[in-house]
């Protein structure tokens, strides 16, 4: 059980993890309107025998296992372990639960990138919508969670 202090510090904590959530997941409208700003401006020259397709696909490959390799890290890095020597429990748990949100929505976020990229190759606006969509699905099924940040930090206590 999590005493009343404890309980203050855990939500100074959630206030900052949700904070940087917030601003990385905001991230995504500005690709969106940095892409409708360019209107068809073709920024990179590409050669007439590029293999555009292919590229799409690989994209949406590496997006997939992205996807995967998101969901295993974020287990891995939220895995209750032995307590650091001496170290201050919630120390640990406000930087693994940061890490682990942290790197979620960046891996998360990078899926949105990757159909930046390919806007600006191919001015695909759909694409570039459904890349974002996807990356917008992803950081919120990975968004930080008050309970599950409670869960870990009593789970650390215990530990």
């Amino acid at each position: 059980m999590l005493t009343r202090e404890e309980g203050q510090q855990l939500n100074t904590i959630w206030r900052s993890i949700i904070t940087i959530w917030i601003a990385l997941f905001a991230s995504l409208p500005v690709y969106l309107g940095i892409c409708l700003l360019l209107d068809k401006q073709q920024l990179v020259d590409m050669d007439p025998g590029f293999p555009l397709k292919i590229f799409a696909f690989a994209l949406i490959a590496v997006s997939l296992l992205t996807l995967f390799g998101t969901s295993v890290v974020r287990k891995k890095l939220l895995t209750v372990g032995k307590k650091g020597k001496g170290g201050d429990w919630l120390q640990q748990v406000k930087a693994k639960y940061t890490g682990a949100t942290v790197i979620s929505a960046a891996l998360s976020e990078s899926i949105g990138v990757y159909g930046l990229v390919l806007f600006l190759i191919s001015q695909n606006f759909v694409l570039l919508c459904q890349f974002l969509l996807l990356s917008a699905i992803a950081m919120f099924f990975y968004r930080p969670r008050k309970a599950e940040l409670m869960g870990f930090a009593t789970e650390m206590k215990k530990g």
